[in-house]
């Protein structure tokens, strides 16, 4: 099931799940739900006290798949997140032992653990959100899914195309990932508020009448101002956090008593929580990386484009700054261009989280200058 950023995947994988547990004629299924992301398997566990039929043993991770008996059917939502050895880290050994388990070989992914364990499988796919090298790439599943078909197996592909997450709408979403992807183009005379607002939503823009944009989109110059905004927005409606690219050390991870940054003289720490930490007590005063907030909507979103992205003036492309990229498993086994676009892809993600508005604060003076020909400058 393809589906770009809110477009309900998840919903309809939780639809899905509640229908295989409530149905009396599905009653007999064996059923689990996937999501490679813990963050997001906390939250969907508290989810299933409130839905019939659900038990919190049925949402798992793909290694929880391969010790159970065998499932009829697996619903996996975040499937571009499954990944090969190079998500297991310091786990490398188990997911080995799995691998051979399975009778798979080493090279493989949590995807082929997930085929080895169920009679059907329920995929639920976008490409533009595979953040890591380990990440399942539109070609290797294409590859395995033509090696389904070739052993007579059927397959099925189905896309979701209405976003309903941003107010934005689909074409906020393709002007993101066009504006990262160096794909902008706009025409002569073309108004940047006839896209985006450079004041705040209110009241007459869900009129089809009114001319005044129903997403506001905008540069912050002073991050002390960006800070502030936040803090503001937080307090008038809530689920206001900020968030960037994995570009400074987590030394709060050892050390609690420092700061993993400090940006115009305002020192920040990365998320103190890895397991929810959207919805956790100190998330308004901390930075969440893309693993915190990948799956998650929030009301406003605060991204720092920070130092691993930049604009370069001869290309007149924007592109990725390999040294101040700090996921060393990527950086080290990724191409060139892979970690372009994974470096892309994370901002992407970051960038449509927020479901009323999104507010930038960009580090590189030539990259600022290039977004803000299409972004206003509040």
């Amino acid at each position: 099931m393809n589906g770009t950023q809110g477009t309900g995947k998840t919903i309809l994988a939780i639809s899905l799940m509640f229908k295989f547990k409530n149905e009396p004629n599905l009653s007999g299924l064996r059923v689990g739900f996937v999501t490679p992301m813990e963050p997001l398997s906390k939250t969907l566990n508290k989810l299933t006290h409130f839905l019939p039929g659900f038990k919190p043993g049925d949402i798992l991770s793909p290694s929880d798949v391969t010790k159970n008996d065998r499932y009829d059917i697996l619903l996996v939502d975040e499937a571009h997140r499954l990944g090969n050895y190079l998500t297991a880290g310091a786990g490398i050994g188990a997911f080995y032992n799995t691998c051979e388990r399975l009778s798979l070989p080493r090279t493989s992914n949590q995807v082929d653990w997930i085929f080895k364990c169920c009679d059907k499988a329920y995929l639920f796919y976008d490409p533009k959100q595979q953040v890591r090298a380990s990440g399942l790439n539109r070609d290797g599943l294409e590859q395995r899914l033509n090696q389904l078909e070739e052993a007579s197996v059927e397959t099925e592909e189905f896309s979701l195309r209405t976003q309903m997450r941003v107010r934005g709408g689909d074409k906020y979403l393709d002007f993101v990932y066009n504006l990262l992807d160096n794909k902008v183009y706009m025409h002569a005379g073309m108004k940047l508020d006839m896209l985006f607002s450079s004041e705040p939503y209110d009241s007459r823009a869900g009129d089809p009448n009114s001319d005044v944009p129903g997403y506001q989109l905008g540069i912050i110059s002073r991050f002390e101002d960006f800070c502030s905004m936040q803090q503001a927005k937080e307090e008038e409606v809530g689920l206001s956090r900020m968030t960037a690219g994995f570009v400074w050390k987590w030394e709060t991870k050892k050390h609690t008593d420092t700061f993993d940054t400090v940006i115009e003289g305002v020192p920040k720490r990365w998320n103190s929580s890895q397991k929810d930490w959207v919805n956790s007590p100190n998330a308004i005063n901390e930075v969440g990386c893309i693993h915190t907030v990948q799956g998650y909507d929030l009301n406003y979103g605060f991204v720092i484009l920070g130092p691993d992205i930049y604009y370069d003036t001869d290309k007149g492309a924007v592109c990725a700054n390999k040294a101040n990229f700090k996921d060393a498993v990527t950086k080290k086994k990724a191409s060139d261009d892979d970690l372009r676009t994974i470096i892309v892809n994370a901002y992407y993600v970051l960038m449509t989280r927020g479901m009323l508005e999104t507010f930038l604060y960009v580090c590189d003076p030539a990259l600022k200058e290039y977004v803000s020909q299409y972004i206003p400058v509040i």
